[in-house]
């Protein structure tokens, strides 16, 4: 047996994970964004062709967050791609390591917000 529930939809969540990104000094929101960008089905192209087709997608301030996600993770050294880095990579691990992991964020958030665009 299997359950389904809704809390929130992919815009939602990604607008409230953009606020707490930007809002509190918490790597995993950086982690949760680039994870669920990554891990949606079809990955970042089809998780931008899903919020596209949200409701929420239509409404200015939604649109206003969405493009500070794409500032906030538009090359390593923003804020997004650190925490990212942060959060996934251990401390003892070499700068390469953590270079690798932000470019990978950097990555997958302009795939999404590159397909947005289209």
């Amino acid at each position: 047996m299997s359950y389904e529930f809704r809390v929130s939809g992919l815009v939602g969540f990604l607008v409230a994970k953009v606020g707490a990104l930007t809002e509190r000094d918490k790597p995993k929101d950086a982690y949760d964004i680039v994870w669920l960008l990554e891990s949606w089905p079809g990955g970042p192209e089809a998780a931008a062709e899903a919020a596209r087709r949200s409701p929420a997608y239509l409404r200015e301030d939604a649109r206003s967050a969405l493009d500070r996600l794409a500032e906030e993770f538009a090359d390593p050294g923003r804020l997004g791609p650190r925490s990212y880095a942060r959060f996934v990579v251990p401390q003892e691990a070499s700068a390469d390591d953590a270079a690798r992991a932000a470019r990978q964020a950097v990555g997958a958030v302009r795939t999404f917000t590159t397909a947005l665009s289209r």
